[in-house]
């Protein structure tokens, strides 16, 4: 990079992006920084788009490839999006068990108490919970909008027991040292430690050399 210049266009890779003739048509705009969303999307693709950016690559202009990890977070699980309105009760069930509602992570179920504030996709939703029993989460909705599947799900004013690094995020961290990713984006991060966690599992995968972004 100029030693005059101090900032990269970055853009982020996903499916309208990642065809080799678009990022060909993006490189060639100046950006020279490609965020992978290691939230959505799979290996595979990552990986063919990865490597087709490092034959675009140039010894004046190396490319800055990020892998953006999920992080501590709970999600939607899979289930068809609904609209709903000010004062409907919506029902949340642990995903992967049986029950009719919409698919949470368990452990939602061990923090949600009674009025609790659920705040989906970073408050465009929020809920009222009503009561949990452990297997069924009721909650009423305060708001008008669009559920959606694989959106972002906290509890307003509570943390939840989530480690700084999940299993998906150590198989995508391992993932992005094979793939050649030079940075790698840590959501969430709540302590110091956290990043020195990353930075630690990413010395015992033989990247010290990997950069770090938190945020």
């Amino acid at each position: 990079m100029d030693a005059q210049r101090r900032v990269k266009i970055v853009v982020t890779v996903g499916p309208a992006s990642w065809l080799e003739e678009t990022l060909q048509a993006i490189g060639r705009e100046g950006v020279e920084g490609f965020r992978f969303n290691f939230s959505h999307f799979d290996h595979e693709n990552f990986r063919r788009a990865a490597s087709y950016l490092r034959s675009l690559e140039n010894p004046l202009r190396p490319l800055t490839l990020i892998a953006d990890l999920q992080g501590p977070v709970v999600r939607l699980g899979e289930f068809s999006e609904f609209p709903v309105k000010a004062g409907d009760t919506v029902k949340f069930v642990p995903a992967g068990e049986a029950g009719e509602g919409v698919p949470v992570d368990k452990v939602i179920f061990s923090v949600a108490a009674e009025n609790d504030i659920l705040s989906v996709e970073a408050g465009r939703l929020a809920f009222r919970v009503l009561r949990n029993d452990g297997h069924v989460i009721a909650a009423q909705a305060l708001v008008d909008g669009l559920l959606k599947p694989r959106k972002t799900l906290a509890i307003k004013g509570k943390d939840l027991p989530l480690p700084s690094l999940t299993q998906k995020d150590l198989k995508d961290l391992k993932f992005a040292v094979e793939a050649g990713f030079d940075a790698v984006a840590l959501s969430f991060v709540r302590r110091a430690e956290d990043v020195a966690r990353a930075r630690e599992v990413l010395e015992d995968l033989g990247a010290s050399d990997v950069r770090l972004i938190a945020k």
